[in-house]
C-alpha cells in the first residue's frame, strides 16, 4: 500500500515537472505509468494494510480531482517558465503596425488639404497635393482631371478625396486657381 500512494505521488510529481522541464512528453508518459502501477497495488494490496478496492477507488478519486487541477494551474504558470517564455509569442514592444511607417505618417498630414486631380478617378487616381503627386481614390465617383478635391481620410495609406462643392469652389484663394 505504501509503495502504491508513493508510486501515485511521483506519478503526480512526475505532471507538475513535465510543466517546467522540457521532455518532449516522456515525464508525462513516466507519470501515467506510475499511477497505473501505484492504484494497481493498492487494489491489490491487503485490506488489513489499507488497501483494497476501497482505497483504490479513493485514491482513482483523488486523482480525477487532482490531475486536472494541476493541469489547469500548469497550463496557467506555464507561459512564466522558461520553456514557456521561449515558446509564447510577446507583444511587440514598439508600434510596428503600416501606419507608423514615416511614408503614411506624412500622407496623415494631407487630411483636409486640398488638391487638384491630375489624372482622372475610375474611382482612384492621381491628385497634386501640397506639391507633390499622389495616389487617391475617391468614395466610389468618378471624377475627370483638373477637379478640385479636399483629402477626407487617410487610412493605411491610402488617401481618399471628395470633390469640392459649389460653395467651396468659390472660397477658394486666388493663388490656388491660378
Amino acid at each position: 500500500m505504501t509503495w502504491g500512494l508513493l508510486l501515485v505521488l511521483l506519478g503526480l510529481l512526475l505532471l507538475i515537472a513535465e510543466v517546467f522541464i522540457p521532455s518532449y512528453g516522456m515525464l508525462s508518459v513516466l507519470s501515467i505509468v506510475a499511477f497505473v502501477v501505484g492504484i494497481t497495488m493498492i487494489f491489490r494490496a491487503p485490506e488489513s494494510e489499507g488497501g483494497g478496492t476501497t482505497a483504490g477507488l479513493l485514491t482513482l478519486i483523488a486523482l480525477f480531482i487532482l490531475i486536472p487541477i494541476i493541469t489547469f494551474l500548469g497550463l496557467r504558470l506555464w507561459p512564466r517558465t522558461p520553456m514557456g517564455k521561449r515558446l509564447m509569442l510577446h507583444e511587440p514592444t514598439e508600434d510596428t503596425s503600416m501606419a507608423s511607417l514615416p511614408e503614411y505618417r506624412e500622407l496623415e498630414q494631407l487630411k483636409g488639404q486640398i488638391g487638384k486631380t491630375v489624372t482622372p478617378h475610375r474611382p482612384s487616381g492621381v491628385t497634386l497635393l501640397q506639391g507633390r503627386d499622389v495616389d487617391t481614390k475617391t468614395e466610389g465617383i468618378f471624377l475627370e482631371a483638373g477637379e478640385w478635391v479636399r483629402v477626407i481620410d487617410v487610412r493605411a495609406g491610402q488617401v481618399t478625396v471628395r470633390p469640392l462643392s459649389e460653395d467651396e469652389l468659390l472660397q477658394l484663394p486666388d493663388e490656388l486657381t491660378t
